[in-house]
């Protein structure tokens, strides 16, 4: 496979930038964590959930900060 080179524009504007292993990101390299998901174990607290037509309002719920959770955009 050909995955993009790591030298990203990002970080030249002041961008933080975390990348995984693309190898890792497939059904199999999620297997624990999606059993762990399934059986109730590996949860995550959800701060707010907006529909896709309000995105600027989580966007700047999002970057406000301070959030106890996930901000969710649900799609069409």
């Amino acid at each position: 496979m050909n995955w993009p080179s790591r030298n990203y524009v990002a970080p030249g504007l002041g961008v933080a930038v975390a990348a995984g292993d693309p190898m890792r990101l497939t059904a199999d390299g999620f297997a624990d964590a999606l059993d762990l998901a399934a059986r109730g174990v590996l949860t995550t607290s959800i701060a707010a959930t907006f529909a896709l037509a309000a995105l600027p309002d989580a966007h700047r719920l999002s970057e406000g900060g301070h959030l106890r959770g996930k901000v969710v955009v649900q799609g069409p």
